[in-house]
């Protein structure tokens, strides 16, 4: 799949060591109306920050469970329990090929491959679950948005995790969103 034009990046399939998975590049609009490739030294400033919101995403989103986890351990569970979603932040990687034979070597973001219906939860403007969001999906928005406040209260307001999106209890392209 590749974005829409004057996205950010593209998407593309990709096979690693038997593991099916997706790379991506960031890309910008040209002057004539189509896009292109970034220089590397900029491709690689972009897909690290990428690469550091994922990294984020997954420590935060590991101290919202641990925290669930401690709470759901020291109190009597009510009837019916609750039901926490488990979510986690996709596999990723960077890579950086350097054959020299290549003029132009690319920066990529390697994910995981990210099956089923793609559902946007909680957009990176305000920390509240999207509209018209079915049941289902809704609970996933709302345990998001209790993430969100677990974090930043965690964090003594320093730091959270937006743009909720992902399917099948992958979450992707996260934003970190700090004061500092």
């Amino acid at each position: 799949m590749l974005g829409p034009a004057r996205s950010f990046k593209t998407c593309h399939p990709a096979l690693l060591e038997q593991m099916e998975g997706a790379e991506k590049s960031a890309i910008t609009s040209s002057p004539s109306g189509g896009r292109k490739g970034l220089a590397v030294k900029d491709e690689l400033v972009k897909m690290l920050n990428k690469a550091n919101c994922l990294y984020w995403a997954t420590s935060l989103m590991a101290l919202v469970y641990s925290f669930v986890d401690n709470k759901l351990t020291q109190r009597p569970l009510v009837s019916p329990s609750p039901v926490i979603p488990q979510l986690r932040v996709v596999h990723a990687a960077l890579a950086i090929p350097q054959d020299t034979r290549e003029s132009r070597n690319a920066v990529y973001l390697l994910e995981e491959k990210i099956s089923g219906h793609f559902v946007k939860y909680i957009n990176n403007n305000c920390a509240t679950p999207r509209d018209h969001l079915a049941p289902p999906k809704l609970e996933i928005a709302m345990f998001l948005c209790f993430a969100q406040h677990t974090q930043y209260h965690f964090s003594q307001g320093l730091v959270f995790v937006s743009d909720f999106q992902g399917s099948g209890g992958i979450l992707t392209d996260c934003q970190i969103i700090t004061t500092k």
